[in-house]
């Protein structure tokens, strides 16, 4: 069983530039450690380490310039340094370890978009909703306690929830069904991935229904029993030899991180 609360993983000189020797797949798969012990008060700097800091449009460069990532690298180990991948984290893991507070800040003003702050967003707004006409520094109280709970529930729920579904694979092996140009729906999935690479899951869930459709040539229903809870969403459909399936939006979060690694 893998651990409740992962931890960054401190890369040697050699694993370092091994993981700058590739695109960087998320912002904030890697830290850059800084030892300052030697001159304040023995602090440790981290920072997000990437290979461009993202421009007005948030786009930004996924390799790492060569060969100045390298020596700064051989810089930074010799002067006592080091670099740490969080790159086995979910993305659910990513944004907790920063406290949903890296990267750009979302469309609801609620938290920054580096890994998957969804549920962080839609707990915080449901609790302002409750507690209109707050003060910024109650507000500021509130995120600090959903934040608190997050740190303790989350990630041990999600991983229950994961040990659950291990018999879910029997029903992703159903719909290894093919239309008659030969697709499967997991064909269908990892084709809108390769489409859209740069968003997120639940941009991409907008794009499936279409998908869905014109997979199957049959209608597609979006059930979403909890509005602001997108793992409790799903897409009813009709496969190709008239059997009744569904994809919940969970399943469908975890295809595409499989797909994209």
């Amino acid at each position: 069983m893998s651990k409740i609360k992962p931890q960054p993983k401190k890369l040697t000189l050699k694993q370092a530039l091994d993981a700058t020797r590739v695109p960087l797949k998320r912002m904030g798969d890697l830290i850059c450690a800084d030892d300052f012990s030697g001159y304040i008060n023995g602090t440790i700097w981290r920072s997000i380490y990437m290979p461009t800091m993202p421009d007005c449009e948030r786009k930004w460069d996924r390799h790492f310039v060569q060969p100045e990532t390298e020596n700064h690298l051989r810089e930074l180990y010799a002067s006592g340094g080091w670099i740490e991948s969080l790159a086995d984290f979910s993305d659910e893991a990513l944004a907790l370890h920063y406290n949903y507070g890296a990267g750009f800040i979302t469309t609801s003003g609620l938290a920054f978009d580096v890994g998957d702050p969804s549920q962080f967003e839609c707990d915080f707004a449901e609790a302002l909703a409750q507690l209109p006409n707050l003060s910024r520094e109650t507000v500021e109280i509130v995120r600090k306690n959903i934040l608190l709970m997050h740190k303790k529930y989350k990630l041990p729920a999600t991983q229950g929830s994961n040990i659950s579904q291990g018999c879910s694979k029997k029903a992703q092996k159903k719909r290894s069904i093919k239309n008659d140009m030969g697709k499967t729906l997991d064909n269908v999935i990892a084709s809108l991935a390769s489409t859209h690479p740069d968003e997120k899951p639940c941009e991409i869930w907008l794009h499936l229904k279409t998908a869905i459709i014109e997979w199957s040539g049959c209608d597609c229903d979006e059930i979403r029993p909890d509005e602001k809870k997108r793992d409790s969403w799903s897409y009813q459909f009709t496969k190709v030899n008239d059997s009744a399936d569904a994809i919940a939006y969970q399943t469908f979060r975890k295809m595409l991180k499989a797909i994209q690694k």
